[in-house]
This record gives C-alpha cells, sequence and structure tokens, in this order.
C-alpha cells in the first residue's frame, strides 16, 4: 500500500500529515514577527509552545541484526532493511516510520542512514517535545502495516539545527 510514494510504518490520510513546521525543522530562528504574512498567527502560537522537534535517533544494533537474521529463517521476514536500497535514485517513496512510546504515537522517523563514522544505523526523527530529551528510548515500527512489523529501540539524541 503506497500514499503519495510514501514508504514505511507511517501512513496517514492526506498530504497536511507529512509536514512540518519551520520551528519543528530548527528553522524558527529565519522566522521574523515583524511584518504580516499568511500564517503569522499560527506560527507564532507554535513558536510559544511547540508540539515537537527534530532529534537524531540511534538505532539498536541487536534489533537490526533480528531484522537481518529474518532473511534468512523459516516464516515470514521482516522487510528488508538494508543499506542502501532506500537511497536507490530510481526509488521515489520516502520513508516515514511510527515512533512509539508504549504504543503511543510520540514521532515520526524520516528515513535511515548507515553512518560509517559511527557505526551505527541513524534516522532524523520528530517527536513529540516531551520526549525530545537526549537519552529517552523510543521504538521505531519498521515495516510496512499488513507485514510483519519490529520494534526497534532507538535512544534519542537532541540536535540543534542553527538555533
Amino acid at each position: 500500500m503506497e500514499y503519495f510514494g510514501i514508504a514505511g510504518s507511517y501512513k496517514e490520510a492526506g498530504v497536511d500529515a507529512y509536514k512540518h513546521n519551520p520551528f519543528e525543522l530548527g528553522w524558527g530562528y529565519g522566522v521574523r514577527f515583524d511584518h504580516d504574512f499568511i500564517g503569522r498567527e499560527a506560527l507564532d502560537k507554535i513558536k510559544e509552545n511547540p508540539a515537537r522537534k527534530m532529534v537524531s535517533l540511534e538505532w539498536n544494533k541487536e534489533d537490526i541484526l533480528d531484522i537481518h537474521a529474518s532473511q534468512y529463517e523459516d516464516g515470514e521476514p521482516y522487510q528488508d532493511i538494508s543499506e542502501p536500497t532506500h537511497m536507490n535514485p530510481t526509488d521515489t517513496k520516502v520513508w516515514h516510520d511510527k515512533v512509539l512510546e508504549d504504543g503511543k504515537l510520540v514521532g515520526i522517523s524520516t528515513g535511515r542512514t548507515y553512518s560509517v563514522y559511527y557505526q551505527r544505523m541513524m534516522s532524523l526523527c520528530f517527536l513529540d517535545i516531551e520526549y525530545a530529551v537526549e537519552g529517552t528510548e523510543v521504538c521505531v515500527l519498521w515495516g510496512e502495516p499488513g507485514t510483519r512489523q519490529k520494534r526497534n529501540t532507538c535512544d534519542c539524541y537532541a540536535i540543534s539545527i542553527l538555533q
């Protein structure tokens, strides 16, 4: 099942569910309130009380190895997590996965990548503000709806982008 070329466990109807505001993106420094503009009132409210913040997630090695191992075991394997297949230039899908805390949706992970420098799988995540604290443990739900899914334990690392 595919929505707007979106892959991953997070599937919401409507394109608005995939939009982010400049404060979530860490671009709040560029918003000026010294003039009138469309959306000013909404952005002013968001600035005072942001709902989410962009952070980085470090995926748990054992969970990733379990996904890889499932490809060689009997039964339904997890969706392939090999790198860099999600970055194939002919693949127009964008990855969005649910981020959960005790089964509650607390964020959206966008894509994933293997960091050669850190030797870790990482992703950017728009995480509810109360969970966007370095060291917080959350779970990324890996796998398309209707397939075998894996809850990947991730540690949150708060990041600052030009703030």
